[in-house]
């Protein structure tokens, strides 16, 4: 029987390498095309929200088909032509990592300060106690990275 992937095993791929070098052309000097110049109201809340010093990682969600990737890529623009360093802006569109459908429990969320983190770090552990107390939704677990260098090591010590 073939043992199931890890998100280890995906952050270690080199195929998510490319597929994130792929999404992210600005890395290579190369621009974005095609992006309507018309922009919806949510355009400058992600934008104020993006330049806040105390959020260095902006998390888009919402429905199918209402202009997210859109939104992202005149946000983008924008901070290119303002003269932001490329190498500052990441993007990851998850519909585009096919290895994170093969993962039982693809689920990881990154987010900047808080200040109710206490109240929401405790909701967050009584739900992951309620879900393996339920035992049919796989193991979940509930960490914080308050450093990127951190994640590696907590999805390690959360796969064993």
């Amino acid at each position: 029987m073939a043992t199931q992937p890890t998100l280890q095993d995906l952050f270690t791929s080199h195929s998510l390498e490319a597929q994130l070098r792929n999404a992210n052309p600005w890395w290579r000097n190369e621009r974005q095309f095609g992006i309507p110049p018309f922009r919806r109201w949510a355009f400058d809340v992600l934008q104020r929200g993006v330049k806040r010093p105390l959020a260095p990682v902006t998390v888009l969600r919402g429905p199918r088909q209402i202009g997210k990737t859109t939104l992202v890529a005149q946000l983008i623009d924008s901070l290119l032509a303002e003269g932001m360093d490329a190498r500052r802006i990441f993007r990851v569109q998850f519909d585009d990592l096919p290895e994170l459908r093969r993962l039982p429990q693809p689920i990881l969320e990154t987010k900047g300060f808080d200040e109710r983190e206490e109240i929401k770090k405790s909701a967050a552990e009584r739900w992951v106690n309620a879900v393996n107390a339920d035992g049919g939704f796989g193991v979940w677990a509930y960490a914080i990275a308050k450093k990127v260098s951190d994640v590696p090591v907590l999805i390690s010590s959360a796969a064993h």
